[in-house]
């Protein structure tokens, strides 16, 4: 599903949007003031569902969970899976294929900020639940919490053994492949974005390390 189809309206045209979707390098109506706004959005709507749904877990874990789902990764993720970039209004110096995480993350944020001043908080709410719906699904109460990445990395570092490697092994319309080496073992990936395909990868090289225990 696309951002167009997520805000189910022409929001090109639409004033906040249209600013919400502009990098300073394109004018300087950009979109860092709702980028403010739409984080402290964010952060609220995540805490509020973390608080509902995880009623077992404490302060400190709850405030882990929630960093793992507001990180710039996470948001450039969700921006990538939703091909938020062809909608980006950008200055020349900027190659729309190659946005930084960091740009693709703060329009997101600009753009739950826009949302939230032109329908309110429930349409937010609604919108977070939507484009968070993958990462929800993958959380646990036990502190199972962080991307399979972050996972990989944090065993291997634990055992002093190299960190994984990752190699996009193939691309295509559909998406992209990815090999994952990590130790002795070795996985594929795929995905609609590299990170998702990496993500893939890391997950099944967990898998294979939790059956070898």
């Amino acid at each position: 599903m696309e951002l167009k189809e997520l805000l189910s309206q022409d929001f090109r045209n639409h004033p906040l949007f249209k600013q919400a979707l502009t990098h300073r390098s394109h004018s300087q109506d950009h979109n860092e003031r709702l980028e403010f706004l739409g984080d402290a959005v964010l952060q609220i709507l995540i805490s509020e569902y973390l608080y509902d749904c995880f009623t077992k877990v404490q302060e400190g874990q709850l405030t882990r969970m929630r960093a793992s789902l507001v990180r710039k990764e996470t948001l450039s993720e969700i921006a990538d899976r939703l091909n938020l970039a062809k909608w980006l209004n950008l200055g020349g110096g900027e190659k729309r294929d190659k946005i930084s995480a960091t740009i693709s993350a703060d329009a997101m944020e600009a753009i739950i900020g826009a949302l939230y001043l032109h329908q309110g908080l429930p349409a937010v709410r609604l919108f977070v639940k939507q484009i968070y719906a993958e990462h929800f699904e993958q959380l646990s109460a036990t502190g199972n919490f962080s991307d399979a990445k972050t996972r990989l990395q944090e065993y291997m570092q634990a055992r002093g053994h190299p960190l994984p490697e990752y190699r996009v092994a193939r691309t295509t319309k559909q998406g992209f492949t990815v090999i994952c080496k990590a130790k002795q073992s070795q996985a594929e990936g795929k995905g609609k974005t590299k990170r998702e395909a990496e993500q893939q990868a890391a997950q099944a090289i967990l898998y294979e390390l939790d059956n070898k225990q």
